[in-house]
């Protein structure tokens, strides 16, 4: 097996761009991914020139903030604010509903944001950046969003794309994990899981690199030294057992935490806000900064040659 270790919302805002880079320099992050419309992009970008070894991604985003294409190109995407607001719900539900003409032109808006989204990221990155691609609150699964992105994959040539099938371990501390087998991240496992195959099927065949197994969903806010350990030990033993060795894992913390003062970006949004400023993303840049991490890690994780991704 060859781990990423990966951190979203670079370049969000500033305090959650530097806990990011804290995980880098203090731990052993391999792997971020910044939104281009995000308050702190350019300091972002700045900072990530300074960390040649730090893999970078597009972290393409309809959910919050204003878009970057023209708003009249794509008012499905917005709220009456002018900012994007589809949920993940919404978004799937419109993708599964939609038929014919209705369907096409939302899939053409959304294709024209991102690549609007992508196009910024590259700019700003430079020539020798080869454009990965995951996705804010994973909406690249959603499939009118990944039938899109194929089209642009056309134009930019994707290095790799994150996609979420993530293997079902238990950990051996099962009652205090047990919120999160019972909770809300079993539902986005269920529902992701199936889109993730489906996406894995049509990247092989279109030969795009991207992770075979992904771990972050079943724990997200709460990926502590246990977790990793336990989803560690479950791939391990699946990885002997197979005859094609190798597969690419990429695990998924969110160290970077706002600060209190950046917190009106989300007026309105009271769930975004507390996602931002929630503690537990204190305690996952501590995980990604300790040696028990490095350790369990250090034997796998595999660092990127060309700046594009795993093969």
């Amino acid at each position: 097996m060859q781990f990423i270790v990966s951190a979203d919302d670079l370049g969000l805002t500033r305090a959650i761009t530097d806990g990011i880079l804290a995980a880098c320099d203090q731990g052993c992050l391999s792997s971020t991914s910044v939104i281009a419309g995000g308050d702190a992009f350019d300091y972002a970008i700045e900072q990530w020139r300074r960390r040649p070894g730090l893999l970078l991604s597009a972290h393409i985003n309809l959910m919050e903030g204003r878009p970057l294409a023209p708003p009249g190109e794509v008012p499905l995407l917005l709220g009456t604010d002018g900012q994007m607001a589809l949920s993940f719900v919404a978004l799937l539900g419109l993708s599964l509903r939609l038929r014919g003409a209705e369907r096409e032109k939302l899939r053409l808006q959304i294709r024209t944001e991102l690549d609007a989204q992508i196009r910024r990221v590259a700019d700003a990155a430079g020539p020798g950046w080869r454009p990965r691609i995951d996705g804010h609150q994973h909406y690249h699964m959603i499939p009118i969003v990944f039938e899109a992105l194929l089209e642009l994959h056309e134009r930019w040539n994707f290095s790799y794309m994150r996609t979420l099938e993530e293997p079902l371990f238990v950990v051996p501390q099962l009652r205090r994990a047990l919120p999160n087998y019972l909770g809300a991240n079993l539902a986005k496992h269920a529902v992701l899981r199936p889109l993730a195959r489906r996406a894995k099927r049509e990247l092989l065949r279109r030969g795009i690199p991207h992770c075979c197994w992904f771990v972050g969903l079943l724990f997200s806010g709460n990926m502590t030294i246990e977790p990793v350990r336990a989803a560690i030990a479950h791939l391990a033993r699946r990885d002997r057992g197979e005859r094609q060795r190798g597969d690419v894992v990429e695990f998924l913390l969110h160290p970077g935490r706002a600060a209190d003062h950046e917190a009106a970006r989300w007026d309105g949004r009271a769930e975004l806000r507390d996602y931002y400023l929630s503690p537990w993303r204190d305690a996952e840049r501590a995980t990604l900064c300790s040696a028990e991490f490095r350790a369990a890690l250090s034997p796998y994780l595999v660092a990127d040659q060309e700046g594009g991704g795993a093969r």
